[in-house]
């Protein structure tokens, strides 16, 4: 899940990174949900805690059923 989510999501939402620096871009809330901004990073979008929390749960849970359909089949 980390990979899907940081190599096609991640592309997919944060096209251009350099936009939300140079341009006052209005975030919705979800956007704001899955990623930070912050002066740290030069005002690029960087996944909060949530979104590592939220990837980690749905990774095991997927994870989880995808064993238990393999061990009882």
């Amino acid at each position: 899940m980390f990979a899907i989510n940081f190599e096609i999501i991640d592309k997919i939402v944060v096209a251009n990174a350099c936009k939300y620096d140079t341009s006052n871009t209005s975030n919705c809330f979800i956007f704001n949900l899955f990623y930070e901004t912050s002066s740290n990073t030069r005002y690029h979008p960087e996944p909060s805690y949530f979104n590592f929390g939220f990837t980690a749960i749905l990774g095991l849970i997927l994870g989880l059923l995808f064993s238990y359909k393999l061990i009882w089949k």
